[in-house]
């Protein structure tokens, strides 16, 4: 497997290039800083943006209980991107939650 199809490795995580390929560029980098900084669970991890942006109890076990090799943020912006929305209108969303890394990360790579 060559390395641009190689998935994205960090220790207990994995972006499947599926993923990467369908969202390209600056997308594609603020998506893996997405799911770096939510993927790590906490109180203020992917389940709450989840349930910011209208996740039902159930949606969110689901989540939680996933063992495929995407991660539950890559799920989520996936359904948020392919619902035709920007990953920048995650931000108030970020914000509310106390998330600024996750806002920088954003503010950063799109204008």
């Amino acid at each position: 497997m060559d390395k641009q199809h190689e998935p994205y490795h960090k220790p207990g995580l994995t972006i499947s290039p599926l993923a990467l390929k369908r969202h390209p560029g600056t997308q594609r980098k603020v998506m893996k800083d997405l799911i770096l900084k939510l993927d790590i669970k906490g109180e203020r991890d992917y389940r709450l943006l989840a349930e910011k942006i209208g996740y039902s109890f159930e949606q969110i076990r689901w989540l939680e209980q996933q063992n495929c090799p995407k991660s539950p943020t890559e799920i989520i912006l996936e359904k948020w991107i392919g619902d035709g929305r920007g990953l920048h209108e995650l931000k108030p969303h970020l914000h509310q939650m106390g998330r600024l890394d996750a806002v920088s990360a954003i503010e950063d790579k799109i204008l």
